[in-house]
């Protein structure tokens, strides 16, 4: 008999596109038939023996249900899961005969037969292992693992953002233009690269116990040099975060859609929650081109005129009218905060001089003009 465990596996295969269900009955009548001779078949050995999954899948794909399954890669020893989305997960692992822990990054097994988001996710571990700024995570490997797409990174010990906003943590003014300004200098960077991130949000920001910041999944990421693997008129990025631009599917994005997300990060940060929402993805989508930012709910976080400016002007409707690049914005909050180290949380090394660590990476420029405004 098949057990009940076997035909809810079978169903999940089924559900993830992995196996159709035509192929799915075939499997499962064989199954039943080979046990009504006693003979010593299972359901994976068969799914394996036909092509449809591979024996290092299957662990993976029933650790959604079931996390006691261990999931093996060859080389290294995985200790636990510490992070998932819908197109993969990453675990803390060592490799084998090293000591320092890595971030180990595997693609779904349904979501690797598709060549889109295997192209995406090759494309991310390639720009993650040439970039090299301590505000971004470091890219180390990729291959594939007896059938299974793997990527390791530098391993931080933190949580993202939108983990601590979720938490119900309150971040103070200060706490917030630090997470933003480091943020803003992976920006120039990327930036200087020819890069644009296009998904810049909480949930991509991870924060370690020092406060270092790292933005993390270059997933959607666009090298200006190559081509968008996107269709034209296609949105891209998470749409609660994405500028106007993006919202309309507009082909030739630069920077300032990141800045825009970045605006819209940062009012979430102090206000606990996104500007617009809405029923469907379409009606948020709507509100980010057409909307303006009224919220009382910012009022009542008591955000102070500068802070609010700032998020204004991140977040402006029309790209010509925000920070035209990340270092001027880095300027405008570098003038806000001059003179308070505690604002930067950044680890002094000893015996080094203590520099400004915004400065350190962004390149200062000529202001024009300052852009104050008064509330």
């Amino acid at each position: 008999m098949i057990s009940k465990s076997e035909i809810r596996f079978a169903a999940r295969l089924v559900h993830l596109g992995l196996v159709n269900k035509e192929d799915m009955e075939v499997v499962l009548k064989d199954l039943n038939r080979q046990r009504k001779r006693r003979l010593d078949s299972s359901l994976d050995d068969i799914l394996v023996e036909r092509g449809h999954v591979t024996k290092t899948e299957i662990p993976l794909i029933i650790e959604e249900e079931d996390r006691s399954r261990p999931i093996r890669v060859k080389g290294f020893k995985i200790h636990k899961m510490v992070g998932e989305g819908g197109m993969s997960r990453v675990y803390r692992a060592t490799p084998v005969g090293r000591t320092r822990p890595v971030a180990l990054k595997i693609l779904r097994p349904h979501i690797a037969r598709k060549r889109l988001q295997v192209q995406r996710f090759y494309q991310e571990a390639t720009l993650l292992t040439r970039l090299d700024h301590p505000n971004l995570i470091r890219g180390l490997k990729v291959w594939d693992s007896d059938g299974l797409q793997c990527f390791t990174m530098e391993y931080v010990d933190g949580v993202s953002v939108q983990d601590e906003i979720e938490s119900g943590r309150h971040f103070e003014e200060s706490q917030a233009l630090s997470i933003i300004l480091q943020a803003a200098r992976a920006l120039v960077y990327l930036n200087g690269e020819g890069i644009i991130h296009r998904d810049v949000k909480p949930g991509n920001l991870l924060l370690d116990s020092g406060g270092e910041v790292k933005l993390i999944d270059l997933g959607l990421a666009q090298d200006t040099g190559t081509r968008d693997m996107q269709r034209p008129g296609t949105t891209v990025g998470t749409v609660q975060y994405v500028s106007p631009e993006q919202a309309r599917g507009v082909k030739d994005l630069d920077v300032r859609a990141d800045i825009y997300s970045l605006g819209v990060s940062l009012y979430h940060i102090m206000v606990g929650d996104v500007p617009f929402t809405g029923e469907t993805d379409r009606d948020i989508l709507r509100q980010q081109i057409f909307s303006s930012l009224k919220s009382p709910r910012a009022r009542d976080q008591r955000i102070t005129p500068h802070l609010h400016y700032f998020i204004e002007k991140m977040m402006a409707k029309d790209r010509e009218l925000r920070y035209q690049d990340p270092e001027e914005l880095i300027q405008d909050i570098e003038e806000k905060i001059h003179g308070r180290e505690d604002v930067m949380f950044r680890r002094e090394v000893p015996g080094a001089k203590v520099r400004n660590p915004v400065r350190d990476h962004s390149p200062r420029r000529r202001r024009k003009g300052r852009h104050g405004r008064k509330f």
